[in-house]
């Protein structure tokens, strides 16, 4: 009889000492498993993205050029040739239709198709930089005889290691972007005319 419980107070010894270190193993894999997810949550939230039309091009990055502003505030600034083929449009060095290639002006050209009311679209438009200019000359191709759209920017375009640059105001109104920049989650997202042109026609389909 001694011997039987003898025998039943080491197998119910056996199993507390069982549980209590399945319980420690258990806790120190949960522990682990928190401090992985916060590491891997922090550098997600730091790692910068770029959505462009809903899809990622974080390459961008890159190109841009920052200016601290100070109280958590940069300037971008975004170099026109560079950006040009992400957001849809061809750049070439000089001004529309001029003879020479003036590496001092840029313009941009785009040709899109959109789908409008079951019809195909053309969206062809230039757009003229000059550096240490705050105005963008803007062409409509699709209207005969049009006269330039001057359009007054805050800040001049500048010049930098052979590469003209803008800011955002100056993307958004010469390529027809919305372009927003969030800072503190280190986040570029831009959509395009066509892309939100087409959006909202198939929403209102």
């Amino acid at each position: 009889m001694q011997l039987y419980e003898n025998s039943k107070e080491t197998k119910e010894s056996n199993i507390n000492k069982i549980l209590k270190t399945s319980i420690i193993i258990i806790s120190i894999i949960i522990l682990v498993l928190i401090i992985l997810i916060v590491i891997l949550s922090g550098n997600k939230k730091d790692s910068p993205s770029a959505i462009i039309d809903g899809v990622e091009q974080n390459k961008i990055f890159d190109l841009i050029q920052y200016e601290d502003l100070g109280n958590n505030q940069v300037k971008l600034w975004i170099p026109i040739k560079e950006i040009a083929p992400y957001l849809g449009f061809v750049a070439y060095n000089g001004t529309y239709k001029s003879a020479t290639e003036d590496k001092n002006k840029c313009y941009i050209i785009t040709e899109e198709k959109v789908e409008q009311e079951n019809e195909q679209i053309n969206l062809r438009e230039v757009s003229n930089f000059e550096v240490n200019s705050n105005i963008i000359s803007k062409l409509d191709l699709t209207q005969q005889g049009e006269d330039y759209e001057f359009i007054k920017i805050e800040d001049k375009v500048i010049e930098k290691n052979d590469n003209i640059y803008t800011t955002i105001e100056g993307i958004e109104k010469a390529f027809n972007v919305s372009f927003e920049y969030d800072y503190e989650k280190k986040k570029i997202t831009v959509y395009t005319l066509p892309f939100l042109v087409n959006f909202y026609q198939s929403q209102l389909s």
